[in-house]
């Protein structure tokens, strides 16, 4: 046998070796791939990364696809519940070179999490026993990959609840990886907030980049009722800082106030404000509410068969604008301006705290309206300047009970009034009074009289009273 035969039969012999090696790794490297062992192996890292115990159910191989029906961790860092439903995803085994987990693609179903539902999340301890047999199972099989590279994810239903007060439903999700960050875009879904449950946010476009310690809201675009629109822009870090800002479009207040007031109050909200978040949140912007209208109130009714002035029964709003700030649950109204064109002005500010709140308004009253009030009005609405007549009205809730301080004031202005303007019954009634006590009953002034004038007189201031401010 000559040197070039010997020699092509050993390189030969030296391939099949290689060749056979090779697939023999394969078939061996897909069977642990495939083994409870290997799954322990990736539910216990994913475990020390997370923080909290993970189950993985079986996983299902076919050639490099790998797919499994859960993955769940009740608890761990900075969420309370994970669970991703129906997981796909695709290896590239060129990966194993560069000792990286090749993730071309990854499909899942359902993605859910809750975050921050009143417990503190929990991190398992490094010496947890049902957590480091894994780790060191990872640590003999020191061959495999330790990092991955997935480029995209997609996730057909990504539902959750963030502190009791986000919640989120059908979102459509989608992940691409740009160098070392992740481009991200949300395609569907609705979003409802705990302050006004009954309003549901639709996702238009929802796009934006994630880095290693924060994220950026590039743009942000939902729809509500009506035409209403929310755009949204910003940016925030995963320890809970935020700094946002946001524009609301045509709201409709029946969407935001009680159903007692939804037929009384009319208009479309919008706002501009900002949302910034360190140690506490703190919610600042401002208001306006664009054909602002006050009607169907019994008050308005009287005050327009009175006055005969009908603009009462619908007062329609030129302006109604406001300064908005909310910190650790207090909401402020600030540099309140409404304004009705020949009826009426207002200005003031309006705290609500929980289930108490309080304010001070000044009120003017139109000068042309003015000579139609009830008699004794100017003498609450005391104030002449810039065409109106004003006064200053204090109004509390504690408990869905209202107090204001305007109805102490007219009944007094409009009992004054009437003496005024009936000089001669009231100076009987006090001549009256005043013979009886220097028992004087000679002048023919009886106590019966004195009395019945008495009664008539208040009886009549009362009823104007009633009259105009309703039973």
């Amino acid at each position: 046998m000559d040197k070039k035969s010997f020699l092509g039969k050993g390189l030969l012999l030296l391939g099949l070796v290689v060749f056979v090696a090779v697939v023999g790794a394969y078939f061996w490297m897909q069977s642990y791939i495939k083994s409870e062992k290997f799954n322990d192996v990736i539910a216990g890292a994913l475990s020390q990364k997370l923080g909290g115990e993970v189950e993985i159910a079986p996983t299902q191989w076919d050639g490099w696809g790998v797919s499994t029906e859960q993955i769940a961790a009740p608890m761990g860092i900075g969420f309370e519940d994970l669970r991703v439903e129906r997981l796909s995803l695709e290896i590239d085994p060129r990966g194993f070179f560069d000792r990286v987990w090749r993730v071309p693609d990854v499909h899942v179903r359902e993605l859910a999490v809750q975050v921050g539902g009143g417990h503190e999340p929990v991190a398992a301890e490094p010496t947890d026993p049902e957590l480091s047999a894994p780790k060191q199972e990872s640590a003999r099989m020191g061959w495999l990959p330790r990092t991955a590279e997935v480029d995209y994810v997609k996730v057909d239903n990504f539902h959750g609840r963030l502190h009791e007060q986000l919640q989120w439903d059908h979102v459509g999700l989608q992940l691409s990886r740009e160098s070392e960050d992740y481009l991200y875009q949300l395609t569907q879904g609705e979003l409802v907030h705990q302050a006004m449950p009954q309003l549901q946010w639709v996702v238009r476009g929802v796009k934006g980049r994630l880095k290693k310690e924060e994220f950026f809201l590039n743009e942000g675009q939902f729809t509500g009722a009506g035409q209403s629109q929310l755009s949204l822009s910003g940016e925030g870090d995963y320890q809970g800082g935020l700094n946002l800002a946001g524009q609301l479009q045509a709201l409709p207040l029946s969407e935001v106030l009680k159903e007692d007031w939804q037929k009384r109050v009319k208009g479309a909200l919008e706002m501009q404000f900002t949302v910034v978040r360190d140690e506490q949140m703190k919610i600042e912007g401002t208001c306006e509410v664009l054909d602002g209208m006050l009607t169907a109130l019994p008050i308005l009714d009287k005050i327009a068969d009175k006055t005969k002035v009908q603009n009462f029964r619908q007062i329609q709003f030129d302006t109604l604008t406001s300064e908005m700030t909310h910190v650790d649950g207090v909401t402020q109204f600030s540099n309140i301006q409404a304004i009705s064109t020949g009826l009426l002005k207002a200005t003031g500010e309006y705290t609500r705290d929980g289930k108490q709140s309080w304010g001070e308004f000044q009120v003017g009253i139109h000068e042309s309206v003015m000579k139609r009030m009830p008699i004794g009005s100017k003498k609450v609405f005391s104030e002449q300047r810039d065409g109106h007549y004003w006064t200053s009205i204090k109004v509390s809730e504690s408990d869905g009970v209202w107090k204001e301080d305007l109805s102490g004031r007219v009944l007094p202005a409009i009992a004054m009034a009437l003496l005024q303007a009936a000089p001669d019954t009231a100076a009987g009634v006090l001549q009256g009074a005043a013979s009886l006590i220097s028992g004087d009953e000679d002048k023919g002034i009886r106590p019966s009289d004195v009395l019945e004038t008495g009664e008539k007189l208040i009886e009549t201031g009362v009823k104007s009273l009633f009259d105009l401010l309703g039973d």
